[in-house]
């Protein structure tokens, strides 16, 4: 396990960028999973003109959707799959079957949960990028919500509830997420968590803690997790 500190958002992004072309460079057709949140898509930005200049090939990889918002699908601004496609997928070129993602319009979410369950144990995960929740989810992995197999329906916090509104207009936020496991997550090799901003410093000190209430502290033990951190979230003025 590492933690780095880097100046600022951009630096992390650009050293988060840089670890992943290594991966990819060294294997091609990973099969990972990628956050969708806020923090991680500068990452996947600075990745994709990495890809521009001819230097790694992104197409290759199997990309498995870290979670979704149930009752929400890829035509829905502010889902899972909507972002990744708009600031990564497209962007990148990735054929369509290249990906797969827990299609949150399924009649029947435990069905297709269950279809996450075999994909997730027919091609386990190589790498994972992870964001972090205010609360210290990662996923829609919540604390003191223990969730067993590889993929999982899960309720979700008032807190995730509450900041997932600005993702949709001020539109009802779903009350039902999906997720790959914290299970699933640490069987990957590499696990890379990023964190930046103030507004994450409780959480990011509650890693340094290493308080085993916050879903975010699972990796500390994983041999190949790098916890990835600013300035403003790791130290306090």
């Amino acid at each position: 396990m590492e933690i780095v500190i880097c100046r600022d958002h951009q630096m992390v992004s650009q050293y988060a960028a840089d670890r992943l072309a290594s991966a990819f460079l060294h294997k091609p057709d990973l099969t990972v999973t990628f956050a969708a949140g806020d923090t991680p898509l500068a990452c996947y930005r600075q990745l994709l003109r990495s890809q521009q200049t001819g230097a790694l090939r992104l197409d290759q990889a199997l990309y498995i959707g870290l979670d979704e918002w149930v009752g929400l699908g890829p035509e829905t601004p502010g889902s899972c799959i909507a972002t990744m496609n708009l600031g990564y997928y497209h962007p990148a070129g990735i054929p369509a079957q290249r990906v797969i993602a827990f299609d949150g319009l399924r009649p029947d979410p435990e069905a297709e949960a269950e279809r996450m369950q075999k994909v997730l144990g027919e091609h386990p995960l190589d790498l994972a990028v992870l964001g972090v929740g205010i609360n210290g989810h990662v996923g829609f992995n919540e604390p003191e919500t223990p969730l067993s197999g590889d993929f999982s329906l899960v309720p979700l916090s008032e807190t995730t509830q509450s900041v997932g509104r600005k993702y949709f207009s001020g539109k009802p936020t779903p009350i039902l997420g999906a997720t790959i496991t914290l299970q699933a997550l640490k069987k990957a090799r590499q696990v890379i968590i990023i964190a930046t901003g103030a507004h994450k410093r409780d959480i990011v000190s509650g890693i340094f803690a290493e308080r085993a209430d916050l879903p975010v502290c699972a990796f500390l033990s994983h041999h190949g997790a790098l916890y990835l951190f600013d300035e403003a979230a790791a130290f306090r003025g």
